[in-house]
Formats: C-alpha cells, sequence, structure tokens
C-alpha cells in the first residue's frame, strides 16, 4: 500500500481553529435556545389569539384600536368599519 502524505498546519494554528469552532458552537447553541423560546412564545401568540378570535374578544381589540387610531388622527368616522 503506498503512502501519502498528508500536511498539517503548526499546533498553535490547529489550536487556534479548535478554539474558534468552540465559540462558534457556543455561540450556535445561544442562538438556537433563543429561536426556541420565540419559536414557544409565536405558538402561545398564536393560540391566544385564535381564542380571541373565537371568542369575541379580538373584534372588540381592533374596534379599541380603530377608535384610538382614529383619535389621534382627528378622524372624523369613530365607528369601526368592523362593527359596522
Amino acid at each position: 500500500m503506498a503512502r501519502f502524505e498528508i500536511p498539517l498546519p503548526p499546533l498553535p494554528e490547529m489550536r487556534s481553529a479548535v478554539e474558534k469552532f468552540d465559540e462558534l458552537s457556543t455561540e450556535t447553541q445561544r442562538l438556537e435556545s433563543i429561536y426556541r423560546q420565540k419559536l414557544t412564545a409565536l405558538d402561545a401568540l398564536k393560540k391566544s389569539l385564535l381564542h380571541q378570535a373565537f371568542s369575541g374578544a379580538l373584534i372588540n381589540e381592533v374596534c379599541i384600536a380603530f377608535a384610538i387610531q382614529s383619535i389621534h388622527e382627528n378622524s372624523h368616522t369613530p365607528t369601526c368599519p368592523s362593527c359596522s
């Protein structure tokens, strides 16, 4: 069997690369944790919005938001189009 030489970088360079990989691994784990937290929060928000939508509470919040927007814009039509 033929012998092949595989060139390797100097030991300090390899240690530096390993250190960088470790830092990247730690950062990746941190970002993955944040991502999972956001997915959990989005799932809770979705459930909350669906509950509000089917219980009628969402329409009330839309009407309140529309009224507040109308006041801020000095609109002369304070009636929410969703309630009309």
